[in-house]
């Protein structure tokens, strides 16, 4: 399963038809969702080879890392990510479900938006809402 969704600051929206189409940013929010089976290997590597997906993304850069919660299984990484348009917020977090044994739900969700939604994605979570039951 992946979810996205795109959207544009209301304060730029009024901008965006005197910029080239280069110099348009749209905000990103992602959600993917895998089922794994018959992996012999305990959520935390889950959960470790995804962080490892984040932070290898190409001039991505971690400042922060906090354990979900409430969750089995998860962490929020708080980040920047370097582009043409200046740095962006870049977060995610990932959730780890076991199923049964060697059978998990690994939920990724990751949100890029311009700096100034720093406060308000830093808040942005998976919730079992969101699917991560019946994937």
């Amino acid at each position: 399963m992946t979810v996205s969704d795109l959207w544009v600051d209301g304060k730029e929206v009024s901008r965006q038809s005197e910029l080239s189409p280069g110099e348009r940013f749209v905000s990103n929010a992602m959600a993917t969702a895998w089922r794994i089976t018959d992996l012999p290997v305990p959520p935390d590597h889950l959960l470790q080879f995804a962080e490892a997906m984040t932070a290898a993304t190409p001039g991505w850069t971690r400042y922060l890392r906090k354990p979900t919660p409430g969750q089995e299984c998860g962490s929020m990484l708080f980040g920047a990510l370097e582009s043409p348009f200046g740095e962006l917020i870049s977060n995610s977090h990932c959730v780890v479900r076991s199923i049964q044994t060697g059978e998990f739900i690994l939920a990724q969700l990751n949100v890029t938006a311009l700096a100034s939604h720093r406060q308000e994605l830093d808040g942005v979570r998976l919730t079992a809402a969101a699917g991560l039951r019946d994937v």
